[in-house]
């Protein structure tokens, strides 16, 4: 039996400051413990999140949720085998507090330091002791700051085949739910609001879906959300009813939006795929969940434990094991990016 591996796991790309521990022996892997302090909030008012409100909010947390974890997780900081954190993409004010916390922590330790793409680290969150799933497989990657499908040949081996094109998902249903006059974050609440409307009550538009765009494979949201805003305009005032329908009307849309772009992305894959991984915040939705299930019925669809799937250290801690298996090591020199490198990894 080999000797089992911890690795501390730690997340501060944009509002969340998480971190967990994780053990594998032999071939299951423990979440041992985990902690997330959300900077909800401190944002709320203003509708989305204040990077500079961010990374303070993250220099404030970022000791008591690291000890908190250990206590919680029953270890000592000199039992862990490495520390993994967010390096990219995300706020860089986050990032710095972050990396710098756990290269520090590193250092002191003399414990190997890990680099982690957060993307990376949302597509791979399904696999966690997941024997259902193999490589090749299909990545719907649905959250605040993203919204992509990746082809996923191999670990470390990924091809984008759409992206979107202006705002993300998450960050749509953000902005609608704001022109609605619901609080941040916008996604649970119209997902609430969706389940006593009328999902058939207004045709919305599909853009980049339908007549000589429907083979574009990327996403654009611009369009749907300028006709939910003028919708609203020409609905008010507005009532509980009327944002309810408006609420399933958006919320279906976006749903055959989403099963439309996986049906082409399936399409044009040089290889067979049996899986599709669909995570990232957005994938919480249950009500997007189940209907990619029913429509991919044929097919096996992997989505992360609810409360995994918005950012966290779990997901952090999980790829990092992943890496430290492989070796894949960074010095404690190592930079941090806004910017994301899946499709070059």
């Amino acid at each position: 039996m080999s000797r089992m591996t911890i690795i501390l796991g730690i997340e501060s790309t944009c509002d969340e400051t998480a971190a967990a521990l994780i053990k594998k022996n032999v071939d299951f892997v423990e979440i041992l413990s985990h902690v997330i302090s959300s900077q909800q909030k401190e944002h709320e008012e203003y509708g989305g999140v204040v990077p500079e409100l961010a990374a303070r909010s993250h220099l404030n947390n970022i000791d008591i949720v690291v000890k908190k974890v250990f206590v919680d997780g029953g270890i000592q900081p000199k039992d862990i085998d490495a520390i993994a954190a967010s390096a990219n993409p995300g706020l860089i004010g986050g990032l710095i507090v972050g990396n710098l916390f756990a290269k520090t922590l590193s250092l002191a330790l003399n414990k190997k330091f890990i680099a982690v793409d957060h993307l990376e680290a949302h597509i791979l969150m399904p696999l966690m002791n997941n024997s259902k799933i193999s490589y090749p497989f299909l990545a719907l990657l649905i959250s605040g700051g993203n919204t992509k499908i990746i082809l996923v040949r191999d670990f470390e081996n990924y091809q984008i085949l759409s992206e979107t094109l202006d705002d993300s998902l998450g960050e749509t249903f953000d902005k609608v739910a704001l022109m609605l006059g619901l609080n941040y974050p916008g996604g649970p609440l119209i997902e609430r609001n969706a389940q006593n409307g009328d999902s058939e009550k207004y045709k919305m538009p599909m853009p980049l879906c339908i007549g000589v765009e429907k083979h574009n494979p990327n996403f654009s949201f611009s369009g749907l959300k300028t006709h939910v805003k003028l919708l609203i305009e020409k609905n008010k005032p507005l009532n509980q009813n009327i944002i309810c329908d408006i609420c399933a009307s958006f919320q279906k849309t976006i749903t055959q939006i989403l099963i439309h772009k996986l049906q082409n992305a399936l399409k044009k894959c040089d290889m067979q795929i049996r899986n599709i991984v669909i995570s990232g915040g957005v994938s919480a939705n249950l009500y997007i969940k189940n209907s990619l299930i029913n429509h991919f019925h044929n097919m096996e669809l992997l989505f992360p434990e609810r409360e995994l799937c918005t950012d966290n250290g779990v997901m952090i801690a999980w790829n990092g094991l992943l890496k430290y298996e492989k070796g894949f090591f960074e010095t404690l020199d190592s930079k941090i990016s806004p910017y994301s490198n899946l499709g070059s990894i």
